[in-house]
């Protein structure tokens, strides 16, 4: 029995005095901040384009939440709006009808998780706006609201 302690009790000091295990690769590599102070981000020459490619990935991974909603909704409707405003092309208007059709489905999930939330009702009476500015857009705009 004590010879069982102290071959037990040896093997344990050993392993606490033991050298840390090497690492196999398990935890990964913490990556190096390119861009500490945000500079690249400051003078991107398309922020909107920029948000509207991270609030893509959040709309898929926080889909219930009105703030990721509302986000997008804003996003979208100054892509639109930019976009009518740099062209009259058909193509562009196309574009710019699109982006209202994402700003409006985010309405509509918005209205779905909360439809007393009074940042929706001042999205909503700002798209009743731009509908009646925009007549193109007035198809998605209606009294069901």
């Amino acid at each position: 029995m004590t010879v069982a302690f102290f071959s037990l009790r040896s093997r344990l000091l050993s392993a606490a005095t033991a050298s840390p295990p090497e690492d196999k690769g398990l935890e990964p590599i913490p990556r190096k901040d390119e861009d500490p102070d945000g500079l690249k981000l400051v003078l991107d020459k398309d922020p909107l384009e920029r948000a509207d490619k991270c609030l893509a990935g959040l709309v898929e991974l926080v889909p219930k939440n009105m703030e990721v909603c509302f986000a997008t909704y804003d996003v979208a409707v100054r892509r639109s709006e930019r976009n009518l405003a740099a062209w009259s092309h058909e193509d562009m208007s196309n574009l710019a009808t699109e982006k209202y059709l994402q700003a409006v489905k985010m309405l509509i999930r918005a209205r779905s998780l909360d439809p007393e939330h009074p940042d929706l009702h001042v999205r909503i009476a700002h798209l009743r706006n731009t509908g009646k500015i925009n007549p193109s857009l007035t198809p998605l705009v209606d009294d069901s609201w």
